[in-house]
């Protein structure tokens, strides 16, 4: 069998009966004026034109059926059986359409002649096959060898025949194309040929009227909308949703913090190099700075009296024996050390082993603080027996937890243990100071004076003072009424660097 395409022309090269075709042809020219005549009358009344409703996803088709002789098939009316597909290719090749076999078509022949409607049996779409992707296709069309039921084999029609363009379907190559093509399954338009990239960039326009949240998921890249219902336009950018701002920073907006519904169940993180970093997740904003973070300095060394300004002998190291002394400070930097220094004067030269304690704490809040590391040195009668003048006694071995700080308050904690602690014979430097007041003077009629040797309720400052009780060990936690004021001045000096 062969197939011939259809065409304006009448097919008359076998009739023999002169007046007949002479007919024909007359009936043909009668058709052409009223066909002229029905073209005119819309220049002539416009405004009776109207618009297409809408571009049918199907094509009209056309053809002759012969068999291998070139006899026309089907007489005055046969139904015969068809299947159409679209190859990349005259011969061989890929098939382009439809995925799958295509679904048969019955049409009536007759004396060869048989229209079709393709896309009625098989869907022909852009979603299933897209003219604009090639500029070759071919149509194949296929007849079963038995009519009507269609139950024989089926017999391809060779040759493929070349589908052509129409001088308009080449000019609406520029609206709908590699540059520009409507997505109608995704309500988007294609803009470009995503050049660098391996797929295009799609532009979509108050598509959304339910909300879209800065920092969801989204799947397309590059792809820009306006949501309607947050009034706001929005681009996928890495697989995450965010708003499109006037500046080139990001911006966040339309985040639902009050106690509705969570604007969204993701996370948004904000950081730089510095350790600032920024996050919202739901209806919670947070802020932190990483240890060095915001530009923190590097210390190399602290001490709590900016280089030993101002000191002189405080009180004698029996008065803090058993009994430690507080002294809150505060480091604006990241400090790395393994060794603490304190500054004793000895007038005479003393005996007995003693032992040094030193420990470190931060706070729980404002009426508690909690130990971080401690250490504990002793010093031999042997060694310090014969010392006398201002000397440096050096502590080692705090505990690692205590070694890093990072910007904060603080509280240090000192205190020394010996079998006769009198004749130690060392004085504690610190700052200069007079005695701090020992009692206190209630308004009213229940005024009172309250004095003591050694201790007061008084505060000179908070966890600024000794200890209310002797102890043999640095306590894990220590609360505010724990912490006195008592007659000997104070803070002490001590220095806090890395070897």
């Amino acid at each position: 069998m062969s197939i011939q395409d259809g065409k304006v022309s009448l097919y008359v090269s076998r009739f023999s009966n002169r007046f007949v075709v002479t007919v024909l042809i007359c009936i043909q020219v009668l058709l052409s004026v009223v066909l002229s005549i029905s073209l005119a009358s819309h220049l002539i009344w416009p405004e009776q034109s109207q618009a297409a409703a809408g571009t049918p996803m199907q094509v009209a088709y056309e053809g002759r059926l012969t068999d291998s002789s070139g006899n026309t098939l089907g007489g005055a009316g046969t139904l015969y059986c068809y299947r159409f597909s679209i190859y990349d290719a005259a011969t061989s090749g890929t098939k382009l359409w439809p995925p799958g076999t295509p679904t048969q078509t019955i049409a009536t022949t007759t004396d060869g002649v048989f229209n079709a409607v393709i896309g009625q049996a098989d869907t022909l779409s852009s979603t299933v096959f897209d003219f604009s992707t090639t500029s070759t296709a071919y149509l194949q069309v296929e007849v079963n060898t038995t009519t009507s039921t269609c139950g024989g084999s089926w017999e391809a029609l060779l040759p493929r025949q070349s589908i052509l363009s129409s001088g308009y379907a080449l000019q609406t190559n520029n609206v709908y194309g590699a540059l520009l093509k409507t997505d109608t399954a995704n309500n988007r338009v294609q803009i470009g040929t995503g050049a660098g990239t391996p797929s295009p960039a799609y532009l979509g326009l108050d598509f959304r009227n339910v909300a879209d949240y800065v920092g969801q998921t989204c799947s397309t890249n590059g792809l820009m909308w306006y949501n309607s219902a947050t009034s706001q336009a929005l681009v996928c950018n890495g697989g995450v949703i965010q708003k499109i701002g006037t500046t080139g920073t990001t911006t966040l907006a339309a985040i639902n913090a009050n106690s509705g519904t969570p604007a969204s169940a993701g996370t948004v993180v904000f950081s730089n190099g510095n350790g600032v970093t920024f996050g919202i997740n739901a209806n919670t904003i947070t802020a932190s700075v990483a240890a060095g973070g915001g530009n923190t300095p590097d210390l190399y060394m602290y001490d709590n009296f900016s280089g030993r300004q101002f000191i002189t002998n405080v009180t004698n190291m029996t008065a803090i024996s058993q009994r430690p002394i507080f002294i809150p400070f505060k480091i604006d930097g990241n400090l790395t050390f393994n060794n603490i220094a304190l500054e004793v004067s000895r007038a005479t030269s003393g005996s007995n082993l003693f032992t040094a304690h030193a420990a470190l704490y931060t706070y729980v809040n404002s009426t508690q603080i909690s130990r971080l590391a401690s250490l504990q040195n002793t010093f031999s009668n042997t060694a310090t027996a014969s010392i006398s003048g201002i000397r440096q006694f050096q502590l080692t071995g705090l505990e690692n937890a205590g070694t890093n700080l990072t910007p904060g308050n603080y509280v240090m904690m000192l205190y020394f243990s010996a079998a006769a602690t009198a004749s130690m014979n060392y004085s504690l430097r610190g700052g200069q100071t007079v005695g701090p007041p020992v009692g206190n003077v209630f308004p009213g009629a229940n005024s009172q004076i309250t004095a003591t040797s050694q201790l007061s309720s008084v505060y000179i400052g908070q966890f600024f003072g000794r200890y209310t009780a002797t102890t043999a060990s640095p306590p894990n936690s220590v609360n505010l009424t724990q912490v006195q004021g008592y007659t000997s001045g104070h803070p002490i000096y001590f220095r806090m660097f890395r070897t």
